[in-house]
């Protein structure tokens, strides 16, 4: 007799999978904490690792020191340059040469594209801080769908468990074990635990990313762009090399977690008993009492023996047995019309209240069957593999794309507005002195 797998036995494999921590991109995330006494991070990536968000930040530090020097050595200069010029004019008239035409149109000319440079800058920003935005969520919905997916079909294949005990406790199959309703209320409860966990857990981690993407949306324009391309970066590496390395600890756990292996190995292996023990069942039922004139099943059938079952999981004599999925339709030629008191009134080996049970039993068991793949990929965490892979394949392009574009952007307003700040001091020296010049010549004369 078929038994439920033991949860207490575990491979080497297994046991190996469970205390195995693969760090993630340990090259790529190797830099130092400015937070952390300027000790190199060597955890890999790790979201909610409080250094290596430290380490993160600690890599755009330079050029944000940089961008508020140069912030504040211009700005006190220009301060000191509109102070001089607003409130202590000079009496003392400018030499003849101050004044050139050539540089007086070239640094209007200059500041005039310069302008246009940050007018596009700018637009070049919003509209990659847009597109990253969108392309981040649409990458965050994929992954939670993923997730729900499958929550949704361990909700379903424990939805056929429960189906299947209900259907072959009903068909009153005295060959099934005494524990059979139990067996599958074990395996049905552990299915239900591992959905609710993968449900919850994504759910949560999703609002908290959804939560910094928005929160990373509002503050794109004053936090720089390094960061943003540090992280995305190391987060698709991070993808990258968890699907070479599926079963290991990742810190991408915290994201998208694979099902527990014990609970998949024991839903795919009590699938394949409960499937075994349905089928054995049917056939000695077929077999030694609807094809055999027993008294305690008489009911005047007779004509050719019914085929039995093929178990799915064993090779199949195509002459004596059908497969789950061909069944019904081939035993609705073994039934008899049937009487009010149920018996045969025609030739056929089942009444049609025998066939409608044992239909109802190979329905379900062959749904059960069906879900085998996907169990099958719950114990080596496939359906994570191939998410991951479709991320990494599918929308990390964009994300280092769009994040390239907000640096651009970032870089190009930057300079341009230094640049017009510049080219505006020296138009507007130039203007004056050219206004000046106009005067005396038109006093002169």
């Amino acid at each position: 007799m078929h038994h439920l797998p033991d949860e207490s036995v575990e491979t080497n494999e297994t046991v190996l999978n469970k205390h195995t921590t693969l760090l993630l991109a340990p090259y790529r995330t190797n830099r130092p904490d400015i937070f952390n006494h300027f000790q190199r991070y060597t955890a890999g990536w790790n979201l909610t690792n409080y250094h290596y968000l430290s380490s993160v930040i600690s890599s755009a530090v330079p050029l944000i020191v940089a961008a508020l020097a140069w912030l504040i050595i211009f700005g006190v200069c220009l301060q000191l340059i509109c102070f001089c010029y607003c409130c202590c004019p000079s009496s003392t008239p400018p030499p003849p040469h101050a004044y050139s035409k050539c540089a007086y149109v070239s640094s209007f000319i200059f500041l005039f594209l310069f302008t246009i440079a940050a007018i596009g800058g700018c637009l070049i920003l919003y509209s990659g801080q847009g597109k990253l935005h969108e392309s981040t969520s649409q990458t965050l919905h994929f992954l939670v769908n993923q997730a729900h997916l499958t929550a949704l079909n361990l909700r379903e294949v424990s939805d056929y468990f429960d189906t299947t005990k209900q259907v072959g406790l009903a068909a009153d199959l005295s060959f099934l074990p005494p524990d059979f309703g139990d067996q599958i209320d074990h395996v049905k409860t552990k299915l239900t635990s591992a959905s609710l966990l993968l449900s919850n857990k994504t759910d949560h981690n999703s609002h908290n990313i959804q939560q910094g993407l928005d929160t990373m949306r509002l503050a794109l324009i004053i936090v720089s762009a390094v960061m943003l391309s540090v992280t995305f970066s190391g987060f698709c590496v991070a993808m990258d090399e968890w699907v070479q390395h599926p079963t290991a600890h990742t810190a991408l756990d915290e994201i998208l977690p694979c099902v527990d292996n014990s609970t998949a190995q024991q839903t795919l292996l009590g699938s394949k008993v409960v499937i075994g023990q349905i089928v054995d069942a049917i056939d000695v039922f077929i077999s030694d009492g609807l094809n055999q004139d027993l008294p305690l099943l008489e009911f005047n059938q007779s004509g050719p023996a019914i085929p039995l079952v093929c178990n799915p999981f064993q090779s199949c004599n195509k002459l004596q047995q059908v497969t789950l999925q061909d069944a019904n339709a081939v035993w609705k030629n073994y039934t008899c019309k049937a009487s009010s008191r149920g018996r045969c009134v025609s030739v056929g080996r089942m009444t049609p209240t025998v066939y409608t049970q044992l239909g109802a039993l190979v329905n379900v068991t062959y749904g059960l069957y069906h879900y085998g793949p996907f169990l099958s990929d719950l114990v080596d965490c496939t359906f994570v593999r191939e998410t991951f892979s479709a991320i990494t394949h599918n929308y990390c392009p964009s994300l280092s794309l769009f994040t390239k574009w907000i640096y651009f952007g970032l870089l190009v307003v930057s300079v341009a507005v230094m640049f017009s700040l510049i080219l505006w001091i020296i138009y507007h020296t130039h203007h004056r002195h050219r206004r000046y010049t106009k005067t005396m010549r038109y006093i002169v004369r």
